[in-house]
C-alpha cells in the first residue's frame, strides 16, 4: 500500500503541476475563451480543479480552505454567485459556469497555485491509515476514495484544458 500511496501522491503532484504548466503562456482572453455554449473556459477548469483540491484538503483534515480563510469569493466579486456544491462550481450547468466572473489569470493562477501545494503538502504528510479514516461531514467517504476520485477527476479537466489549448491553435499536449 505505501508504494501504491506513494505512487498516487507524484501522481497528484505531476496533473496539478500540468495543468499549471498549460496556463504559463495563455492570455487573460485566452483564458476565458469560449469554444460554444456548451463548453467552459481553460480558466474554469483552472478555478474547478483547484477549489476541489482546497475543499478535499480541508474535508481530509488539512486545515482551512484558502477560499474562505483569505474570503477570496468576496474579494474577487463571487460573495452572491452560486458557485455549486461546497463552492466548487459542481452542477452549476454551463450557462452559470459561462457567465462566472473570474479574476485576471495572474490572481486565478496564483490561487490554483496555492490551493495545489497546500494540498500536495498536506497529501505527503498522510499516511495508509489516515486514508482510510471516514470523513465526519456524514458522506462515509474516505481520503482513499477522495484522492482517487479527484485524481480522476482533475485528469479528465486536464484533458480538457489540453482540448481547448488545440483549439486555440496551441500546442496541446502537456506531456510533450
Amino acid at each position: 500500500m505505501s508504494d501504491l500511496l506513494e505512487e498516487l501522491k507524484k501522481q497528484r503532484r505531476l496533473t496539478h503541476d500540468r495543468l499549471l504548466t498549460l496556463v504559463t503562456d495563455l492570455t487573460d482572453v485566452q483564458m476565458s475563451w469560449l469554444p460554444g455554449a456548451k463548453a467552459p473556459a481553460i480558466g474554469f477548469h483552472l478555478w474547478h480543479t483547484a477549489r476541489w483540491s482546497d475543499v478535499d484538503r480541508s474535508l481530509m483534515g488539512g486545515g482551512e480552505e484558502l477560499w474562505k480563510a483569505k474570503g477570496l469569493a468576496e474579494s474577487w466579486g463571487l460573495g452572491d454567485t452560486a458557485l455549486g456544491h461546497l463552492g466548487t462550481g459542481m452542477g452549476i450547468g454551463d450557462d452559470a459556469s459561462q457567465l462566472l466572473a473570474l479574476p485576471p489569470k495572474e490572481v486565478l493562477v496564483a490561487y490554483a497555485e496555492a490551493s495545489y501545494k497546500a494540498f500536495d503538502a498536506f497529501l505527503a504528510t498522510v499516511t495508509p491509515g489516515d486514508l482510510r479514516r471516514e470523513w465526519e461531514d456524514g458522506s462515509r467517504r474516505t481520503g482513499e476514495i477522495a484522492v482517487l476520485m479527484h485524481h480522476a477527476h482533475d485528469n479528465r479537466h486536464l484533458g480538457m484544458v489540453e482540448a481547448l489549448r488545440g483549439l486555440l491553435g496551441l500546442r496541446g499536449s502537456a506531456t510533450d
